[in-house]
């Protein structure tokens, strides 16, 4: 059984719990300033706020630039270049397996499907020489950078940017389309 705790014990610690709560507070006015003084203004820093935009498909989705079937397609092209990378992306701090997960050279067969869509779609944009596509649909699926940020970057505008994007998907679709009508 526990004995019942003083009026003095029970004022120091109601004591260091406010000390902890003012320094807390101390702290966080100390981090705002630091944050004013360094960047000019206040809030958040703009690796934070870098992380606390939505998604470039999302951004895209909701102004309307593309629709749901071509948010679809971003989404399928992001995960066909996750799988292709995921064996290089690889960082163990062992080099046992422990978790008995798939290998990254181990792929489902709706993954093969949509890796062979991927290279089909490579091909096509080889093809019809528009391979300069690639990296811009592949920044904005994968990476999530914007269109603005995309055309500052390249140096190109942002109409170009947005044409090239579409055409981009519009290749992934006739793909698409055109491995449906052979199967």
């Amino acid at each position: 059984m526990t004995k019942p705790e003083s009026r003095l014990e029970a004022a120091r610690r109601a004591g260091r719990t406010e000390e902890k709560r003012v320094r807390r507070l101390l702290r966080l006015d100390r981090d705002e300033a630091n944050r004013i003084a360094k960047t000019g203004r206040p809030g958040p820093t703009s690796q934070t706020a870098k992380k606390l935009k939505p998604h470039a498909i999302e951004t895209l989705l909701d102004r309307g630039v593309i629709d749901e079937s071509q948010a679809g397609m971003l989404d399928q092209i992001a995960r066909a270049y996750v799988l292709i990378t995921m064996g290089t992306n690889v960082r163990l701090s062992s080099w046992e397996r422990v978790d008995g997960g798939r290998l990254p050279t181990e792929a489902m067969p709706g993954e093969v499907r949509l890796l062979h869509h991927y290279a089909a779609w490579w091909q096509e944009l080889c093809d019809n020489s528009l391979q300069r596509v690639m990296p811009i649909v592949l920044d904005v699926a994968v990476e999530g950078i914007s269109l603005n940020d995309l055309a500052r970057t390249r140096r190109m505008d942002k109409r170009t940017a947005k044409r090239l994007l579409l055409q981009g998907l519009d290749c992934w679709s006739d793909v698409a389309r055109r491995r449906k009508a052979a199967s």
